[in-house]
């Protein structure tokens, strides 16, 4: 996490879903805390991304699903 490249990702989660489970759990360990990890800490931001699509309707109201 700190000073590292690497992403963690869930699975992605098919379907229409309201509350999907992502069961995902991580532990991340630091091993040295330095001043500089503490700074990382009080004044950087971890960053959460969802992606998801809205469904399209058509004037009719029938759904344009996998139209693109």
């Amino acid at each position: 996490m700190y000073l590292g490249e690497e992403k963690f990702r869930t699975e992605k989660v098919e379907g229409k879903e309201r509350n999907p489970e992502f069961n995902y759990a991580r532990q991340h360990t630091q091993e040295v805390v330095t001043d500089n990890f503490i700074k990382y800490l009080k004044e950087d931001s971890i960053t959460f991304k969802v992606y998801g699509f809205r469904d399209l309707v058509n004037k009719d109201g029938n759904a344009l699903a996998g139209k693109k």
